[in-house]
């Protein structure tokens, strides 16, 4: 398990955010794809997670 995220569960960090470089390395691929197919591309937002104690279990899996 990550250190920040046992951090955040135990109260010593208020929130911790989550990126999705997979998911952001995935878009990216895609869109190329469809660039190089001619395709109209769009901006694409992957979104980010905040998680703080009250949410941190859907991180931890609990």
């Amino acid at each position: 398990m990550d250190d920040t995220v046992q951090l955040v569960a135990d109260g010593a960090v208020q929130a911790t955010i989550d990126q999705a470089p997979e998911r952001q390395g995935f878009e990216a691929v895609n869109l190329l794809v469809q660039f190089l197919n001619g395709e109209t591309i769009s901006n694409l937002d992957t979104g980010v997670g905040i998680y703080t104690q009250e949410n941190i279990g859907e991180v931890m899996g609990s």
